[in-house]
């Protein structure tokens, strides 16, 4: 699963971070095959979760520094694969 965010901001965020219902993704990287790449000259960001499960559903929100979060809900169906994307104004 990859979740992309593109920043329309003038400036590039100084953070990016991310959220799965309100705590930081970081506190989900000890199980494994989930990464966070940010490119701010880009002003992208994107989360991408590997060997999705039930357990990876949830609401997600992308918080760049400069920018107001933003939130998908994601639905996860097994056997199913998909890629969400959002724009942050």
């Amino acid at each position: 699963m990859c979740l992309n965010v593109e920043n329309k901001s003038p400036e590039p965020p100084r953070t990016v971070v991310w959220y799965r219902n309100g705590k930081n993704v970081n506190t989900l990287l000890k199980r494994g095959g989930i990464s966070v790449v940010t490119e701010s000259r880009r002003r992208t960001s994107n989360l991408l979760i590997s060997k999705v499960t039930t357990k990876d559903a949830g609401n997600y929100t992308c918080a760049p520094s400069n920018a107001q979060a933003d939130s998908v809900m994601v639905h996860v169906i097994e056997g199913m694969y998909f890629i969400c994307s959002f724009t942050i104004i």
